[in-house]
This record gives C-alpha cells, sequence and structure tokens, in this order.
C-alpha cells in the first residue's frame, strides 16, 4: 500500500472514493457539455460473485458510489483540476462525506433515484451479462459465450439471445464461472519475473526500490512485452531483456492459462449442450459466438480461448457493440475494454432468465429470472 499511498492517510476504500468521485465529476462535466440529463441513474456491473458474496459485494459498491456522488458535491472542479486536491483537502472531504451519507441514511433523504433498481432490488449486474445484454441488436436466436478478462477477476458466461420481439436473454444454467485471477495477477508474476532475471530477491530491503518502480511500470512493462515479444530494461546500469516465451513457460503463468481455459471450457460446453438442444425443424444448431473483453481481452492465454477453444465446433468471432449502427467509431480500438460498462449502461438491459438444459440433452426449461 506505500507503493500507492506513501503518506499513509488513505485506505483502499477512500481512494476509490475519492476516484469515483473523479469520474462522476467529468462525466457531469461531459454531460452538461452535450446538454444531457445528469445525474441519472446508474447500474453497477459486478463479477460473478456467488449469491451471499453478491449481495456483500452490492453494498460496498453501493456505499462507494454514494460516496463519490457526496464527495464531488463537496469538492466541485478541485477534484479534476490540474494541481488534483491538495492532502488536507481530500481528507476534510472524505470526512465531510461520510457524516454527509450517514445523516442522509439517517434520515432517509438519500436520492432513491441514484441507481437502476432491478429484480430483487438489486442495483447491479454480472460483468459477462451486461457484456452478452449488448448483444440484442442483431435479430435471431445465437448462443453467446462470454470471456471477460478484467484487472482482478475472469468471468466467464453462457447466454442465449431471445427471439426477435422478445427482451428476454437467457443465461445458461451451470454456464457462469469466475476466476479471481487476470490482469493484476499476471503483472506481479512479470515483476518476480524480472526480479528473478536481475538476480534479485522478493521481498528482500535491496530489491524494495526496484519492486516499487516495477510496479509503477507494471502495465506499461507487460503491454510492451507481449506486443513486441521482448521488453528491454535498464536495472542496476544492467540492460535485461525478458523473454516472452521464457516468461510464459513459468509453471505459475502456465497454470493461469489452464485454470483460465478450464473455466472457459466449461461455459462452452453449457453453451454447445444449449445449441444442441435448440436445434431447427431443419435441424440447424443457433451459431455459437465467442466474445473475449476486458483489459485482458488480448493476453495470448485469452486470445488461444478463441483460437483453440478445446472443444469441436464451429465458433464466430464477436466483436462487442457500441452503438446502433456499424459505422467506424471512434473508439473500436478499444471496444474490447468498453463491453462491460457500454452494456452495462443500457438503458433497456434485456432482463435474465434462467436456462436449464438437461445433462441428456433432451430437455430444455425455463427456470424463474434469475436472483442476482
Amino acid at each position: 500500500m506505500k507503493e500507492i499511498d506513501p503518506t499513509g492517510f488513505f485506505s483502499a476504500r477512500t481512494l476509490l472514493r475519492l476516484f469515483i468521485a473523479y469520474l462522476l465529476h467529468r462525466a457531469a462535466e461531459q454531460a452538461h457539455a452535450e446538454c444531457l440529463p445528469w445525474p441519472i441513474p446508474l447500474r453497477v456491473a459486478r463479477p460473478a460473485w456467488e449469491p451471499k458474496r453478491a449481495r456483500d459485494g452490492e453494498i460496498l459498491l453501493r456505499d462507494l458510489v454514494e460516496h463519490g456522488f457526496a464527495i464531488a458535491d463537496i469538492v466541485g472542479s478541485a477534484i479534476s483540476d490540474s494541481g488534483g486536491l491538495d492532502l488536507n483537502s481530500a481528507l476534510a472531504a472524505l470526512e465531510q462525506a461520510n457524516e454527509n451519507v450517514r445523516q442522509a441514511k439517517k434520515n432517509k433523504t438519500i436520492s432513491s433515484n441514484m441507481f437502476v433498481v432491478g429484480r430483487y432490488n438489486r442495483i447491479s449486474v454480472p460483468e459477462a451479462t451486461a457484456v452478452a445484454a449488448n448483444t440484442n441488436r442483431r435479430p435471431g436466436r445465437r448462443l453467446v459465450v462470454v470471456a471477460d478478462i478484467g484487472g482482478g477477476t475472469s468471468d466467464f458466461g453462457a447466454f442465449m439471445t431471445p427471439v426477435q420481439g422478445q427482451k428476454t436473454m437467457a443465461e445458461v444454467n451451470g454456464g457462469s464461472h469466475i476466476l479471481t485471477r487476470a490482469g493484476d495477477f499476471l503483472d506481479m508474476q512479470l515483476i518476480r519475473f524480472i526480479l528473478s532475471e536481475a538476480g534479485y530477491l522478493e521481498g528482500h530491503q535491496t530489491s524494495r526500490g526496484i519492486t516499487r518502480r516495477l510496479t509503477n511500470q507494471g502495465r506499461q512493462n507487460k503491454e510492451i512485452l507481449f506486443a513486441e515479444r521482448t521488453l528491454k530494461l535498464e536495472i542496476d546500469d544492467r540492460l535485461l531483456n525478458i523473454s516472452l516465451d521464457k516468461f510464459l513457460s513459468r509453471p505459475e503463468v502456465q497454470n493461469f492459462a489452464e485454470i483460465l481455459r478450464e473455466r472457459f471450457r466449461q461455459s462452452l460446453l453449457k453453451a454447445k449442450q444449449c445449441a444442441q438442444a435448440y436445434r431447427s425443424a431443419n435441424g440447424l444448431e443457433p451459431p455459437i459466438e465467442i466474445m473475449l473483453t476486458g483489459g485482458g481481452n488480448s493476453l495470448p492465454m485469452v486470445r488461444a480461448l478463441l483460437a483453440d477453444p478445446g472443444l469441436p465446433g464451429n465458433y464466430v468471432a464477436r466483436a462487442p457493440e457500441i452503438i446502433e449502427d456499424e459505422d467506424t467509431f471512434e473508439f473500436d480500438t478499444i471496444r474490447p475494454q468498453l463491453a462491460v460498462a457500454i452494456g452495462g449502461a443500457l438503458k433497456d438491459l434485456p432482463s435474465t432468465t434462467n436456462l436449464i438444459v438437461d445433462r441428456n440433452i433432451d430437455a430444455v426449461a425455463v427456470n424463474q429470472p434469475t436472483p442476482l
């Protein structure tokens, strides 16, 4: 934590509250510049946690957003000014926001329109569901298998789109999986690898300065290594050549790739079972589309999920949609990173039902709407 906050005054939660306040203020500025309404009800996207953790996680996510709004109201444009907030102003804003939120909850005056409240009184939607929901603009029944690789988690899901005229998307039962390793895990493994190549012992006091520098440059170093297959670093007046092939051969990285593939294979298998159960009258199966999204979509072990899914079949690569038409868009190159945000922000997010495919692939039933 000292690498991120050398002052020691902030916790991870308070830093997140400040960051969300910054994002909310920037969104307000842009909305006003475009003559769009603000604030508007928000929907929160989250990992595919199991039900109890999802409920607890949603409480935390709600808290972060509520405090973010309160901080933005307190500090105004200072949070996005070039100089940023000074330490005392940030600490004072956090303390005042705590009191404001506490009083608002006590007096029941906290805005009831802050969030889009869905089924079961939930304000969140799983990230993979948000991605799949944004494919409903195309007509026709399809199976969509999502692998959303973020910083902290890798989320997988299998979904069936509705026939034309319906607004209900089916989540294939047993097709949702989560792996609590993702891009950040690889960042950490790369730092370990570089330290080892430089002859340093991880955690030793002599390596702390180098570790701090590598942590600050972690995302940039990883992107260069994966793009150019080699990374040149200067450490202690020595030039190191870090090889991608050698990094990918490390047991920890290979283990991550294997677990990633297995989670994906489980989702794909459920999609295949569903496709077989939903053959048309002439025996044709609905197509299965694979969507790789999130900041880690270009990692070699993630691209391999599409190149070699591990189960035989004809699969279609699907790019996430952002706008109604297919014209070139300013953010085309980062569509995968925006897929969760764009899908989760849909005004009319399709409702989700739980689709059960029997193991013998002969029976298919639609259950009650899936609880979050």
